[in-house]
């Protein structure tokens, strides 16, 4: 049963408890706020248990009407391993398509 299980983050939300909210990742596990939350990291227990530590770094912040900062995440939980952070399902990646010409030819500029 060691490994079996894993786990990841999926979105998560700061806020002051009284409806100021800040989105600090995405449904992804992407963060959104790099300047406020590291990217995501796993670690396995050495032990015989199964277990799986998930974790970030945050950088002191605070709303500036309230003494505390509220932060709640989704997690999944997956059998035998889950995609890593901030990788999209594999049925939503085929749908993406991004255009991205805009940054190779920028208007006015020829390639």
């Amino acid at each position: 049963m060691n490994g079996e299980f894993d786990m990841r983050v999926k979105s998560c939300v700061a806020s002051d408890g009284g409806g100021h909210v800040i989105q600090l990742s995405d449904e992804f596990g992407c963060v959104l706020r790099p300047k406020m939350i590291s990217r995501f990291l796993k670690a396995r227990g050495a032990d015989e248990r199964a277990s799986v530590i998930t974790y970030a770094f945050f950088h002191a912040f605070k709303f500036p009407d309230a003494l505390s900062v509220h932060i709640k995440c989704k997690v999944e939980i997956c059998r035998h391993g889950c995609l890593d952070h901030c990788q999209l399902q594999p049925e939503q990646a085929g749908d993406i398509n991004p255009d991205l010409s805009h940054y190779i030819n920028p208007p006015g500029e020829e390639g």
